[in-house]
């Protein structure tokens, strides 16, 4: 083995950290213009080719783009109002949208939630497609109580009806699982039974299930006066949302008061 001289190794190794301080120096130089580039892909018109992107930004290392994780949620964002639009004019999405494409990057969301739990990040999640028995939904429930006053406002006031149901659904699993202190759980049980009067049917139908899930004086008590105001207003109200509401009341009576 040849063995350098002290001078020589010093100059090696300043060489090395040039080297390393250049590379450094190009990597965040090349930073803006990366993140440019996926936010002008993320907004294609085609889900295709923002699934494209999608694939080649969880390539890229985090060395590059410190900060990934705002171009997901920015991404997570754009693909909720997409699935709403769709909802809107009944076209729904495809199959390959919905798995493997939304799935992974709701994960890709999820994951980059768990290194910091802000409120705009439960924001963007609570009011996302999935089902409320998926793991991602168990998460949304343990942290309710923190964002409560978050839950509470969009579930009684977000336009887009999926964050309505989707924030009442969280509230009504939390409850549920008894995630909130005692002091809050009067508040919550009336957050979502105020659902029940909701303008939209499907906004109701989830908080039928929800509140006759719950059990109880209170919810007998909420749904009875629900199914009284749907007879008042039938023409607001389907014969499937009666039905849905005697149902409901006959499983609560069914279990005892």
């Amino acid at each position: 083995m040849i063995a350098l001289k002290p001078r020589v190794s010093w100059v090696v190794f300043s060489l090395l950290l040039f080297s390393l301080s250049l590379l450094i120096e190009a990597q965040q130089a090349a930073a803006p213009d990366l993140i440019r580039e996926f936010r002008e892909r993320f907004q294609s018109r085609d889900w295709r080719e923002r699934r494209e992107a999608l694939s080649d930004l969880q390539r890229v290392d985090r060395r590059l783009i410190p900060d990934k994780s705002a171009l997901v949620f920015d991404l997570l964002l754009r693909e909720n109002q997409f699935i709403f639009d769709r909802s809107l004019d009944n076209t729904g999405v495809e199959e390959a949208y919905s798995d493997p494409y939304y799935t992974s990057l709701l994960a890709t969301a999820i994951a980059f939630y768990r290194e910091d739990k802000s409120e705009p990040r439960y924001a963007a999640l609570a009011g996302s497609s999935y089902n409320f028995s998926s793991p991602f939904a168990a998460e949304l429930s343990i942290d309710a109580p923190r964002y409560l006053d978050l839950l509470a406002k969009k579930s009684s006031s977000d336009p887009n009806r999926y964050v309505r149901i989707n924030t009442a659904s969280i509230l009504g699993r939390a409850l549920a699982e008894n995630r909130f202190p005692v002091q809050d759980r009067d508040r919550v049980r009336q957050l979502i039974v105020e659902r029940l009067d909701d303008a939209d049917s499907e906004v109701r139908n989830r908080a039928i299930t929800i509140v006759g899930g719950m059990g109880g004086e209170f919810a007998r008590q909420a749904l009875l006066r629900a199914r009284e105001a749907a007879k008042r207003s039938p023409s607001t109200r389907t014969p499937d949302e009666l039905r849905k509401l005697e149902q409901a009341i006959e499983a609560v009576e069914g279990r005892g008061l």
